[in-house]
């Protein structure tokens, strides 16, 4: 195959390999009635709110990072009413993801088919796995950022240089897109700039360090600059500061006991991508790649700090660890063709052969045994957001309050945009977010409430709806109230309304 062939097919590929697969995998697909993870409806929320001149943090309490909510709001140019905008912006960002961890995987296997095997192989890998939940998380759509920087390392160190300063500001753009995704991926980051700086001590090249330094600041700036001008000309700058780094450094971390496995269990859990990790030492270890393989496991051990110091361990976290794999995917793709017997033409067919022999595998295990599949056909009307908007929608520009959880989609599925600041119950102990729902109650200042508890009297408001739905194991009951202005139960118990997230 020819290279310019190549400049075009191998990214055809990776969209091909991306959308088919999440297509089957993640609950964003059109083969979903919707993805009803709390997580990605909160993002998904606010995004639609940044169309409706909303500001995050400000308007929208949510903890994340805004360029994730820029992301969902491009999503929602695509459809505000369903995920199929996310699924577009998720197949894109994977598809990049996969084209690097292709490209990295040539580099350390120094064959040209591993770009065509490493992708689906990658792919299927995470989506059997727990760590890849639903759908849509910040951990996925960062995973291109993580490995952009691992395959600028290796390509320089084949090529026998330093990074250059192109490297340089890929390396910063990548570095300021995680900032503002979810700061604590920059561990990754960090581990490869120490090891580029000592390899330059070592080597005696600091200047050509310093250039490269100096043009990742610069990328770093491109993206920093116009989200800080944003939230600066909106007055929204102090809430950003105070909600996205003050309050999840200091509220988030101490709000509500981890239920789950630990960092270095999780890591087991996931061992149909995880042992990709150290697979790639080896491969740089069989190539005499040293500083590669400093670098890589640099990068590990402080995005893997960065990311559980927190002392939080959702299923979700370790997938951004997923962006280091690419060295390690190298290892089932090296197949010797060179040795194989007959013409060219044999041998091409021969691995096409095994590509497609592999991508049929991955789309098959995906299909059958993804967490997620449970899901996969089922009728919107099934679905308690979409039940209880029928009711809801009955009333005209009717406002609605998701209480004692995070959002469930039932803004999307209603059409009923919030309004209030704290649109929904998020894990951090809050006194604000408290007094504001519990006003709203008094006040009857929503026309439904939302809730998954009954333990709690709802002053003013009528059961009207009941509906029960199973979620990450565990069948939840969800009740939807009206404002009628006459109490359900005579006791007044708002402050009991609380119902922390599992």
């Amino acid at each position: 195959m020819n290279k310019k062939a190549d400049k075009w097919l191998l990214p055809c590929w990776c969209l091909a390999v991306s959308f088919m697969l999440l297509a089957l995998g993640s609950k964003n697909s059109f083969l979903y009635p919707m993805n009803d993870w709390v997580d990605v409806n909160c993002f998904f929320t606010v995004g639609r709110g940044i169309l409706r001149g909303k500001m995050p943090y400000l308007d929208l309490f949510e903890q994340k990072g805004p360029l994730l909510y820029l992301e969902y709001a491009f999503g929602a140019l695509i459809s505000r009413d369903s995920f199929t905008g996310v699924y577009a912006v998720e197949g894109l960002l994977t598809a990049a993801f996969l084209w690097t961890v292709g490209q990295t995987a040539v580099l350390v296997s120094g064959r040209k088919t591993a770009a065509y095997l490493a992708p689906p192989l990658a792919l299927a890998a995470l989506l059997l796995s727990p760590a890849f939940c639903h759908g849509g998380s910040a951990e996925e759509l960062s995973l291109f950022f993580i490995s952009l920087p691992v395959y600028l390392f290796l390509r320089a160190d084949a090529q026998q240089r330093m990074p250059d300063r192109r490297d340089g500001l890929l390396f910063g753009l990548c570095a300021g897109a995680v900032l503002w995704i979810k700061y604590t991926f920059l561990g990754a980051h960090i581990g490869l700039g120490l090891t580029l700086m000592t390899a330059a001590l070592v080597k005696k090249e600091g200047r050509v360090f310093l250039r490269f330094l100096l043009n990742a600041l610069m990328g770093f700036a491109l993206v920093t600059a116009p989200i800080l001008l944003w939230f600066l000309i909106r007055g929204a700058l102090p809430a950003l500061f105070d909600v996205y780094f003050v309050q999840n450094i200091f509220t988030y971390s101490r709000s509500a006991a981890n239920r789950h496995a630990g960092p270095w269990e999780s890591l087991l859990l996931n061992g149909a991508w995880t042992l990709f990790l150290p697979a790639g030492l080896l491969a740089l270890g069989l190539k005499r790649r040293v500083w590669p393989a400093l670098g890589l496991t640099a990068s590990f051990f402080c995005l893997f700090i960065s990311t559980f110091i927190g002392g939080k361990t959702y299923p979700y976290y370790t997938l951004i660890l997923a962006g280091l794999t690419g060295p390690g995917l190298s290892l089932p793709c090296m197949i010797p063709t060179e040795r194989l017997p007959g013409k060219a033409r044999i041998k091409k067919a021969f691995v096409c052969a095994c590509v497609l022999a592999v991508t049929a595998g991955s789309v098959f295990f995906v299909w059958r045994d993804s967490p997620n599949s449970y899901l996969r056909g089922t009728a919107k009307e099934e679905m308690p957001p979409y039940r209880f908007a029928r009711i809801i929608r009955e009333t005209e520009n009717p406002t609605l309050l998701n209480l004692g959880f995070l959002d469930g989609g039932f803004y999307l599925a209603a059409g009923a945009e919030p309004e209030n600041r704290y649109f929904c119950t998020l894990n951090m102990d809050l006194p604000a977010m408290q007094e504001e729902h519990d006003r709203l109650i008094r006040e009857g200042g929503a026309d439904f409430l939302v809730v998954r508890s009954r333990n709690a009297a709802y002053p003013g408001y009528t059961t009207v709806d009941t509906a029960s739905f199973p979620f990450e194991g565990r069948e939840w009951t969800y009740h939807l109230l009206q404002y009628t202005g006459t109490d359900e139960t005579p006791s007044d118990q708002t402050e009991q309304h609380r119902d922390r997230r599992y």
